[in-house]
């Protein structure tokens, strides 16, 4: 998610050259925010549940983007909380694709 950070900025700025993956100036502001993006994401996630989704498929499309420490820092954490807040409600498992391979991930 920290991706989109940097593209945002890019697109703010587009005479700028795309930039490569970096540290956040405001990391714990950061961290705010792709928490309560995730949040929002998880939400959605069970209201599409709910309306009788069969199957959702989330994906980290610029994750490969990162450095793996930093993809462990500012992207799984937030795809995890979101599997893992969709899982108590709708009480199933979930496929993750990202990072090169695809998994099942248990929501218990």
């Amino acid at each position: 998610m920290e991706t989109f950070r940097a593209s945002a900025e890019h697109v703010a700025q587009p005479s700028r050259a795309l930039p490569g993956p970096s540290r956040p100036a405001a990391p714990q502001l950061l961290d705010s925010l792709l928490s309560h993006i995730a949040g929002q994401i998880a939400e959605y996630v069970k209201y599409q549940i709910d309306s009788g989704a069969d199957c959702i498929m989330m994906f980290d499309s610029w994750g490969g983007q990162l450095p793996p420490k930093e993809w462990d820092r500012w992207s799984r954490p937030y795809i995890e909380r979101i599997v893992r807040q969709v899982g108590r409600t709708a009480g199933r498992g979930a496929v993750e694709a990202g990072r090169s391979a695809c998994r099942t991930l248990g929501l218990s």
